[in-house]
């Protein structure tokens, strides 16, 4: 489950990686899932907050 977080996480940032990562090494399995669905929805939210951002025609051309 660790891995699939380090997918989710920036290689520029590594303090911060590590310190997430070491989090997740004292978490459960059910609870590193937990986190791993919320990392999920936090992403889907920047997605979504950033198309929400561009002009309707971008959009348009990018799901073409």
């Amino acid at each position: 489950m660790a891995e699939q977080m380090e997918v989710l996480l920036k290689a520029d940032r590594k303090p911060e990686e590590e310190k997430i990562l070491g989090l997740l090494g004292e978490m459960s399995q059910a609870e590193q899932k937990e986190m791993l669905v919320f990392m999920q929805g936090v992403r889907f939210a920047k997605g979504m907050e950033k198309r929400a951002a561009q002009p309707p025609e971008e959009i348009v051309q990018q799901a073409v």
